[in-house]
């Protein structure tokens, strides 16, 4: 028979490691990476046919197909930094929201979502 006086067992005892994957997130940074990739898709999309359809006769499909993969790329990268919590991408994406992309909304919410981050990797 078990020793009556031992200490449980307990995931609460002992001190676990924060699990970093999309699971693990919160509603609102995934309705966040969510509404992301819905845009980024139709964007991309939308590029891809116009190149196709020759609506601009003077740019080859290259160059729309180059700004729809650069747009897949830099949601992939988001998306990697929100969900594994890496703090230096997220303040690196953050920047280039505001100066070469001059939306300052999205990097307000690219700096909340490193701030809560933050405080999950502290706790």
């Amino acid at each position: 028979m078990a020793n009556v006086y031992e200490q449980p067992d307990s995931t609460l005892i002992h001190d676990t490691a924060l699990e970093m994957t999309f699971s693990s997130l919160g509603i609102w940074r995934k309705i966040y990476l969510g509404l992301n990739w819905v845009l980024t898709g139709l964007v991309a999309v939308f590029l891809i046919v116009q190149g196709a359809s020759g609506a601009a006769e003077n740019l080859p499909i290259l160059y729309f197909v180059g700004v729809a993969v650069f747009a897949i790329g830099y949601c992939y990268w988001l998306h990697y930094a929100i969900v594994n919590r890496n703090l230096t991408q997220l303040l690196i994406i953050g920047i280039i929201n505001i100066i070469p992309f001059f939306n300052p909304v999205s990097a307000i919410l690219v700096f909340a979502i490193r701030s809560t981050s933050k405080k999950e990797i502290g706790a």
